[in-house]
């Protein structure tokens, strides 16, 4: 890892590119927005614990692509034809969390690019007769008349259910001109995009499709021969990389494009694009080379609202520079970016085929991080991810170190943004977790992590198999407060009245619960996030509170309270604590609160003894004792 000093120089170093493209003009606005207004994320990295490697998994070919329905169910294509326990697939099939299950008969050719509307069906686009079918639940149909070409590559799906195509062909059934490259099928037609994709000569393959958040812009990545947008009309130069303006009807460049062939496009929460391809350089305006190496982030914002290439490093190590392509990426809900290459590093860092950008770490300015150790063979082709969940398919049969037949899951982050009171859903369709806003505050946006293990710190009683890391932003994007919350957690046990929703407060656990179902803990009044975990039968807060005019120091055994500093602290049921108390001016005064209850035992302080107060922790207790000073009577001699 760079130091985060030269991590700052090679941001700063991107600075001045883009000011250097508006005369200097750029360079506060850069400044401001760049470096800022990002803080460091509250969230971790996990490791191979957060991999699920698919016990079943598929074989006699690769998986290509994915999708994911809003139940949670995993669509997966490529040219595989069976499931490693028996179960014919033709090139497509459906996993819902326990087993497979063919859709139909399956597609007579691979599958290159899938994706579902929200009514739930399912899109298959490849080299098959037709190059684009529809799965409605029961059969497979065609998707409008035939198309003329190879290959469909790319598909997507906007908030109204159109279908976006996108590979190498020249027609698609009705629209016979226009369609080149990328067409859209409003549920009854094929109809022209901005009139198509296209070479100087040749036919252009555009790779890959990807709407920003507000639907209002269509990304597309293309080949080497892809150099025009609208090839009969306006007929827009650009080079392997463009964008569709649904407002204004228009496309445009982004910068001067990119080096190499474009192969996919993923848009997070902000609007900022990632794209993976296969060259060294992207081109800002005015012949600003830039190096991203593999990877590379079109902001839009930058340039007075022009958009302005930028590079993805730790420290001077941007991208993947040990050559290859980068194959695909995505973005989770908390805007990390992930994407999979043929190479083992990127950003310096051991990857395995598969990294993650963080865009919060490193102060602010992002960090290249690892996925554990990462996949065993440098064949991945396809990623998806929807509700904290991170699929990813290919030919490898490792991950993490385990076999594994061409499909694993990881568990990624989740992120919602706040817009009012109410309750937030996260991971809905595996262990979820829910959010009520009592009160907002400057709260904006809430993300959160899950660790498929027991927290570094965990008690007993904690050590249930997760935990969870959670952060709360305002619209700057620096911790939110004001706020006021309810958390409810998942337990992987039968919840009772004695679990507690237990938060990490960096010395001990801090444990309460206002109500329960048998399988999720819920907790009110929440005003700060960290670390959280359900406890099973958890710990009960001790606190000590010291009183009188003198002054001393109350230690406990098993250790927790040093009081001193630490007054407070959780033991779990059933623990017996003995507390000392020491004076340190004046004299012992005595104990009280819980002290006096039933079942606890005072020993009074003798002869090089301290004073003890032995109490079993069968509830949370509240503890006091008191220190003296010192009074010395002097006579009072009265001269006459």
């Amino acid at each position: 890892m760079c130091s985060p000093m030269e991590s700052f120089i090679r941001r700063l170093r991107s600075v001045f590119l883009v000011a250097a493209l508006l005369g200097g003009l750029a360079l506060t606005v850069a400044l401001m927005s760049g470096l800022a207004l990002a803080a460091p994320s509250a969230l971790g990295d996990p490791g191979n614990e957060n991999w699920t490697p698919f016990s079943v998994g598929v074989s006699g070919g690769d998986v290509n692509a994915m999708a994911v329905d809003s139940a949670g169910n995993l669509y997966a294509g490529g040219a595989f034809t069976i499931t490693t326990d028996g179960v014919m697939v033709t090139r497509t099939a459906m996993w819902n969390g326990a087993t497979w299950s063919p859709l139909g008969s399956g597609l007579p050719g691979t599958v290159r690019a899938m994706a579902v509307d929200g009514s739930g069906n399912v899109y298959a686009g490849g080299d098959f007769p037709g190059l684009v079918a529809k799965w409605d639940g029961s059969t497979w149909s065609a998707v409008g008349g035939p198309i003329a070409g190879t290959t469909v590559r790319a598909l997507a799906v906007d908030s109204s259910g159109n279908l976006y195509a996108g590979g190498d062909f020249t027609s698609t059934g009705t629209c016979q001109t226009g369609c080149t490259g990328i067409a859209k099928w409003d549920g009854s037609t094929w109809l022209s995009v901005g009139g198509g994709i296209s070479g100087t000569t040749t036919v252009c393959r555009v790779n890959g499709l990807a709407f920003d958040p507000a639907g209002n812009n269509l990304y597309v990545a293309g080949q080497n021969e892809c150099n025009r947008a609208d090839p009969a009309g306006f007929n827009l130069t650009i080079s392997r990389v463009a964008r569709w303006n649904f407002t204004s009807s228009t496309w445009s460049a982004l910068g001067a494009g990119a080096s190499s062939n474009a192969n996919s496009w993923a848009v997070d929460s902000k609007g900022n694009a990632y794209m993976a391809f296969g060259g060294s350089n992207v081109y800002n305006t005015g012949g600003v080379t830039l190096t991203v190496n593999r990877i590379a982030k079109w902001d839009p914002t930058a340039n007075a609202g022009a958009g302005s290439w930028l590079a993805l490093c730790n420290g001077t190590e941007c991208g993947s520079t040990a050559g290859g392509t980068g194959r695909g990426v995505v973005v989770d809900n908390a805007d990390n970016m992930y994407m999979i290459s043929d190479r083992t590093t990127t950003g310096g860092v051991t990857t395995n085929y598969i990294a993650k950008w963080n865009p919060n770490a490193n102060g602010g300015l992002g960090a290249w991080l690892a996925l554990g150790s990462g996949l065993g063979q440098n064949t991945p082709r396809g990623l998806a991810y929807r509700d904290g969940n991170l699929y990813v398919g290919g030919g490898f049969t490792i991950t993490a170190g385990v076999s594994t037949q061409r499909i694993a899951r990881w568990t990624a982050a989740e992120g919602r943004a706040v817009s009012g009171v109410g309750t937030y859903n996260f991971y809905a369709n595996n262990l979820p977790v829910s959010v009520n806003v009592a009160t907002q505050g400057d709260l904006a946006r809430i993300n959160i992590q899950r660790f498929n293990t027991n927290h570094p710190n965990a008690t007993t009683a904690i050590q249930t198999g997760y935990y969870w890391q959670i952060e709360g932003l305002n619209t700057s994007g620096v911790t939110a407060t004001g706020y006021v919350v309810s958390l409810t957690l998942p337990t992987s046990f039968t919840a009772d009245i004695n679990d507690q929703v237990c938060r990490y407060t960096g010395t001990g656990w801090d444990c309460a619960v206002n109500s329960f179902t048998s399988n999720s803990l819920t907790r009110q009044g929440v005003t700060q996030f960290s670390d959280w975990a359900a406890g099973n039968d958890a710990s009960f807060a001790l606190t000590v509170t010291k009183t009188g005019t003198g002054s001393g120091t109350v230690s406990s055994t098993p250790a927790g309270i040093d009081c001193g500093g630490t007054c407070l602290a959780w033991f779990e049921p059933g623990t017996t604590v003995t507390l000392t108390a020491t004076p340190i001016t004046g004299t012992f005064g005595g104990w009280g609160g819980a002290c006096l209850a039933p079942g606890t035992i005072i020993i009074p302080g003798t002869a090089g003894l301290p004073p003890q107060c032995v109490l079993p922790m069968t509830e949370a207790r509240n503890v006091t004792v008191t220190f003296n000073k010192y009074f010395i009577f002097l006579p009072i001699v009265v001269k006459s």
